[in-house]
């Protein structure tokens, strides 16, 4: 180089000085302004680490993450000590979804300051999305130290302990959230989902319409509405109908034209669309049906929102015999262009308003033919659904009236319930040995609302000696079992006749049915999987069905084994008269368990095979209807 093109002092100034202009214009959101002067630096400094970093920040930022990672790893390659490097790095891998490269990053930036907030916060953010709170929390521990007045830390970490059923020091963070940000829509939203896994849903309630206040296109709090409303024992199905059509006003959105064949009998495309592909309600009544697809007739496509993957979400992925799709980080608009681009003729939603939904994607009708199945119980709202799969008992003749999706009963059940291959073997009923009747719940206990508990505490007044066990993850906390305790004691109930039990693993919770006698059935959100769980493990299953669909589901479960009759109570003096008269014969208890699974597995509760054919048809007349049109 000869001496004029050597950078003087002067050059060197004019380029601390633009890129301390570019900078500015950075941080007042002025990016192409911004971008034009970090490039005019490089042109003329190419090795300067901190303009090629900065660049690659503002690349991220505006979507462009993998020059991003090009060009802070070029910056590392000049500088590799500058910590800030490393956690810029980690959150453009973050955008792309390499999310273990992302974490190697951040501990790399950790590693080379370890009191650094912004990649502790981010490793803790990356580790929940992964579905690891517990190995999160310490991480936004050590970012608040140094952050202590950042609401957005505080809120996330309220999130990883509500994950872990820690509800009271959640609800703690939420409000200190709230304090620091009135304006943070996320703290109420949250402070919503605490109150409804306690039971509490009016809070809940008034805490999801201030997050909507503050902002109004806030669709996981408009769903989590929803779901609380559905749990409230108060609330009409006529209620509920307008409510959900309310969020299909909100978040329509147009539909283009598809360019599928519309040739009948081809074979076709199912889409199916999940957050809860694991070990999960969803995963474990999907999986039977993907197992036994004909896959001459159906090429099988899974949309995953799933965050904490496990065996059953291996299983899965090798039942998606056209592809399984990550959708995790991808916008609405985004994923709907994958499956337009995937050609799929019938796209299958097993969410509804429930946690990692998609239904913003089902808005723009990127399929011909779309289905709402399976994870939810009642209207999604929407208009752009094609069916909603339900069956005869779950949805009565004339109960179509609260649905915007025209309702399709499959002919055998909406469900088919296959056991884990580790479940225990059915244990005699304890009251043959404990000479007192034990009735038990296994329910969430947000179902538990004090009706029920009202109704339970009669029952056990109307059978001397007998107990009340209930059992669910956040009655590992000793202040929700003490709330519990003190709440069925105002309804009148004696508390030392209750026994609460928290988390356990599913092999374990299994067995602790030998520990029942005779299960209850919440009301007016009855059971679902745990109805099935408690009948496969031998227990005896009382449930008070209403209108509702969603109060309907042990009944239809009751009815397709044959037991609707001797299960199913049409008021709660007959609900009582049912539990007292099977604690007064131990010996047909112990009959019953003997027998129960034989003839459960003999129904078509448990008949995947025929199950699967029954909703393959429907599909196929689904498709030759709109081929039709």
């Amino acid at each position: 180089m000869s001496p004029k093109h050597r950078p003087d002092d002067g050059g060197r100034q004019i380029i601390q000085d633009r890129l301390a202009q570019a900078l500015t214009y950075h941080q007042a959101g002025r990016l192409a302004d911004a971008a034009a002067l970090y490039e005019w630096v490089l042109n003329r400094a190419p090795n300067h680490a901190d303009c090629r970093h900065l660049l690659g920040v503002l690349c991220h930022q505006t979507g462009c993450s993998e020059r991003a990672v090009a060009l802070i790893g070029e910056a590392i390659a000049l500088d590799d000590a500058e910590p800030s490097y490393h956690n810029n790095l980690g959150n453009a891998h973050f955008g792309l979804g390499q999310l273990d490269v992302a974490g190697a990053c951040y501990r790399r930036a950790l590693m080379l300051k370890p009191d650094y907030p912004g990649a502790h916060y981010n490793l803790a953010n990356l580790l929940q999305s992964q579905g690891f709170p517990e190995r999160a929390v310490p991480h936004f521990r050590q970012a608040l130290a140094l952050w202590p007045e950042r609401a957005d830390v505080h809120n996330n970490l309220g999130i990883a302990l509500l994950e872990q059923g820690h509800l009271t020091q959640a609800m703690a963070c939420f409000e200190r959230a709230r304090a620091l940000d009135p304006d943070h829509a996320e703290a109420p939203n949250n402070l919503g989902k605490c109150c409804q896994e306690l039971g509490r849903f009016s809070e809940a309630e008034v805490y999801y319409r201030q997050a909507l206040t503050l902002r109004p296109d806030f669709r996981d709090a408009h769903s989590n509405l929803l779901m609380t409303l559905s749990y409230s024992p108060g609330i009409t199905a006529d209620r509920l109908l307008a409510e959900h059509r309310e969020f299909g006003r909100h978040f329509c959105a147009p539909v283009a034209p598809h360019a599928n064949l519309r040739t009948p009998e081809r074979q076709l495309r199912i889409g199916y669309v999940s957050g809860d592909f694991r070990q999960h309600v969803v995963g474990y009544f999907c999986e039977p049906l993907l197992r036994n697809h004909d896959r001459e007739r159906f090429t099988i496509h899974c949309y995953s929102e799933t965050r904490r993957c496990d065996d059953l979400t291996a299983r899965l992925k090798t039942l998606a015999s056209g592809g399984w799709c990550d959708t995790a980080g991808l916008s609405d608009t985004a994923m709907a262009d994958r499956i337009r681009a995937d050609g799929i003729d019938i796209l299958v939603d097993l969410a509804g308003h429930t946690a990692y939904n998609r239904l913003p994607v089902f808005a723009q009708k990127p399929a011909p033919v779309q289905v709402s199945w399976l994870g939810y119980w009642e209207t999604t709202g929407l208009t752009t659904f094609d069916a909603i799969l339900m069956d005869a008992a779950t949805v009565s003749l004339g109960a179509e009236r609260w649905f915007t999706e025209p309702v399709v009963r499959l002919p055998h059940g909406r469900v088919c319930y296959v056991p884990p291959a580790y479940a225990p073997e059915v244990a005699a009923p304890p009251c043959l040995s404990r000479q007192a009747v034990t009735f038990g719940s296994f329910s969430n206990i947000a179902k538990i609302n004090a009706d029920v508990l009202r109704l339970w505490a009669r029952v056990l007044d109307a059978v001397p000696n007998s107990r009340l066990l209930l059992k669910w993850k956040t009655l590992s906390e000793a202040g929700e079992r003490a709330r519990i305790s003190r709440t069925f004691s105002d309804l009148g109930g004696n508390p030392g006749r209750l026994e609460l039990r928290g988390f356990s693993p599913h092999p374990i919770m299994l067995a602790e049915y030998s520990d029942i006698d005779i299960a209850l059935d919440p009301f007016p959100f009855s059971g679902g999987l745990t109805t099935c769980e408690a009948l496969y493990m031998g227990v005896p299953v009382l449930t008070l069905p209403g209108e509702r669909p969603v109060s309907r589901q042990t009944q239809a479960f009751l009815t397709e084994i044959g037991l609707a009759n001797r299960l199913v109570a049409g008021s709660e003096d007959a609900f009582i008269q049912k539990a007292a008269d099977l604690a007064a014969n131990p010996d047909q208890l112990a009959d019953w368990r003997l027998g129960q699974r034989t003839r459960m597995k003999a129904s078509p509760l448990c008949a995947e095979t025929r199950f699967t054919l029954d909703l393959e048809a429907v599909y196929r007349q689904l498709w030759q209807c709109w081929c039709a049109k």
